[in-house]
């Protein structure tokens, strides 16, 4: 009689907690928020294992709250078996599109939910950023001469998800860290992922200089990381 008891489930308001099998896993729902171009992706996941056994952890249709840069709104999700998602595209709002954001999403907002864990229900997160940076490798600065004597080229890449605006890269040429020559290169407004090349003349020898380059020298742009802003390399000749 014992034994018998022991294997039946015992559930309580669509929440299941042991049966003969062991422990069974109780939902738990966590969410996400993906920038992609100029929409967000909202993914609610059920963390739950799958119990071949029986219909433990799956989470009953519920709510999850969506703030945008203190715009809110209300995401419904739907019944979500153990791990299995909810995906849900939606714009960024028009008045957020040219500047950076921190958006939160809330899943089980309504505490429907019993929840294995009720502690990482939140996500928070910027995004729209912009970040910009000189190109550069592992041995630096990539410099290049074009056909032109004495014309160098720098290139600087968006690595954030807005568009940066205007500024200014400043490009130092520097001989036994005594500067030689400054020259402060306006740099046009740069899509997200995109990269533009920007020309400078020095027509000594660069035997043995330094050329350090330093993208949005103005602070122009609000960037979501000012230390990758610099970026320099000594260019190694026979004497």
């Amino acid at each position: 009689m014992k034994a018998l008891i022991f294997s039946i489930a015992i559930c309580l308001s669509g929440t299941t907690f042991l049966s003969a099998q062991g422990v069974i896993t109780k939902p738990e729902l966590v969410g996400r928020i993906q920038q992609s171009g100029t929409k967000l992706v909202i993914t609610v996941d059920n963390m739950a294992t799958v119990n071949p056994n029986n219909g433990s952890g799956k989470a009953h249709s519920s709510s999850a709250k969506l703030n945008l840069g203190g715009q809110e709104q209300t995401i419904l999700v739907p019944e979500l078996k153990p791990e299995t998602q909810f995906k849900k595209e939606i714009p960024i709002p028009t008045s957020l599109l040219n500047k950076s954001f921190v958006g939160t999403l809330k899943v089980d907002a309504g505490g429907v939910v019993v929840e294995s864990n009720e502690n990482n229900n939140v996500f928070t997160d910027t995004f729209n950023e912009c970040d910009l940076s000189p190109v550069s490798t592992a041995t630096g600065l990539v410099l290049t001469q074009s056909s032109s004597k004495g014309v160098y080229q720098i290139k600087v890449r968006n690595n954030g998800q807005r568009r940066a605006v205007a500024s200014v890269t400043r490009v130092v040429v520097a001989k036994d860290n005594i500067a030689l020559q400054v020259f402060n290169l306006p740099t046009p407004e740069i899509a997200p992922g995109a990269t533009v090349s920007l020309s400078f003349t020095y027509t000594a020898t660069l035997c043995h200089h330094t050329v350090h380059a330093t993208s949005d020298q103005n602070g122009a742009v609000a960037e979501s990381n000012e230390s990758n802003n610099s970026s320099k390399i000594t260019i190694p000749c026979e004497d």
